[in-house]
């Protein structure tokens, strides 16, 4: 079977990501072997008696670089009681002043505090550029953007 460890790269890709903090190199994927071995047999054709054991596929899994594992990347922030009492106030308060030629309806965001420097994840990038591995800095910004709903135009600013 010469294209099977193209096959399992193609099924497992789409499934794939790297390890958020980027601490290894290795990929994770939610796809167990019995899953990747129904895929083979429902997308590229294979027969059950032509495949390998799920032994020899966890093999050539684990050896294209592939360790099964749910990788969370953002945890979402919980919904507290009070935001949709918070946003009918905000559409409340944005249908009264609608039709209002004087006035301005913007958003505002800000972000956590950054630090300035050459400084990436552990001193690691992916970009290939050189930077500090420790944070000596005491620099900060704060990025800031505006944006005025009324005619599309952002401000960016960092402080």
């Amino acid at each position: 079977m010469p294209k099977l460890i193209e096959d399992i790269k193609d099924i497992v890709d789409s499934q794939s990501q790297t390890d958020p903090n980027f601490k290894t190199t290795r990929l994770f994927t939610r796809l167990t072997v019995k899953e990747i071995r129904n895929q083979l047999i429902s997308q590229k054709k294979y027969t059950d008696d032509e495949l390998p054991s799920n032994q020899t596929l966890n093999n050539k899994v684990n050896h294209l670089g592939y360790t099964l594992k749910k990788v969370q990347k953002v945890k979402p922030i919980k919904k507290i009681p009070e935001t949709d009492k918070i946003f009918e106030n905000i559409k409340e308060v944005r249908q009264n002043y609608a039709e209002k030629e004087n006035t301005v309806i913007i958003s505002i965001d800000a972000k956590d505090k950054v630090k300035i420097g050459d400084f990436s994840r552990g001193g690691k990038s992916r970009a290939h550029a050189n930077v500090f591995d420790h944070d000596f800095s005491s620099n900060y910004v704060t990025p800031f953007g505006i944006l005025d709903l009324n005619n599309d135009n952002v401000s960016i600013t960092l402080s």
